[in-house]
């Protein structure tokens, strides 16, 4: 079973790291796509809702380069989230703006799709929801000058495991189980050496490789 440390997870440019929200004003989430590393290849989405106060980040969506495992997912193996935004200067109303950093607790950490819903299945995606209020996650910065909000830029999330942790990536356990979720909906899996892609061909084509599982006859109760 292979894992992904948190030294591994560091590198992924500061763990998946910084996300600039360059964003429309209709935008619902925000894409930012990094130079990914051979340990992880790590992308980051955030999730932007409406609330009565304005949008916020309520939580961050993780795609990895490798499959992990749920059960290795959780909101203990993540440190705080670090934002960091742009925000006016309060002690000079007429100056620059600054950058401020700020902890956002992960309330809740699990495997999911691509979309941010929740899933039991081993993933390549993980979902951050994170503690959300006017002064951590808005992605707006108001302008005394002319009395208005606009995107922060920077907007930026680091994410980084905690100390000792780790996320548990393939291991047949996972295959297995992958195999039991999906032949109990009916449909066949086969679990071949991927290193070979011509693999997929040859599964399509009914030819004896790797190993079968066959989906259940399901009845229909009508």
């Amino acid at each position: 079973m292979k894992k992904i440390t948190r030294r591994q997870f560091l590198r992924t440019g500061a763990a998946a790291g910084m996300l600039s929200a360059a964003v429309a004003g209709s935008a619902v989430s925000a894409n930012a796509c990094f130079e990914p590393t051979e340990e992880t290849g790590c992308t980051q989405t955030a999730v932007i809702e409406g609330y009565d106060w304005g949008p916020g980040v309520k939580a961050t969506i993780l795609k990895l380069k490798h499959v992990v495992r749920p059960d290795s997912v959780s909101a203990e193996v993540f440190e705080n989230v670090s934002e960091t935004k742009e925000s006016m200067d309060y002690s000079n109303f007429f100056g620059p703006h600054i950058a401020v950093t700020a902890p956002r607790p992960v309330v809740d950490a699990y495997t999911c799709n691509t979309k941010g819903e929740r899933t039991t299945m081993p993933s390549n995606c993980i979902r951050l929801d994170m503690d959300c209020d006017p002064s951590n996650g808005s992605p707006f910065c108001y302008d005394f000058i002319v009395g208005m909000n606009t995107w922060c830029k920077p907007y930026e999330l680091e994410i980084r495991l905690k100390e000792g942790s780790e996320l548990a990536t393939g291991g047949m356990s996972t295959k297995l189980r992958a195999a039991q979720l999906v032949t109990e909906l009916g449909a066949d899996m086969v679990i071949a050496n991927g290193a070979n892609a011509n693999v997929l061909y040859d599964i399509v084509d009914g030819k004896d490789v790797g190993t079968r599982f066959v989906g259940k006859i399901i009845m229909n109760k009508e």
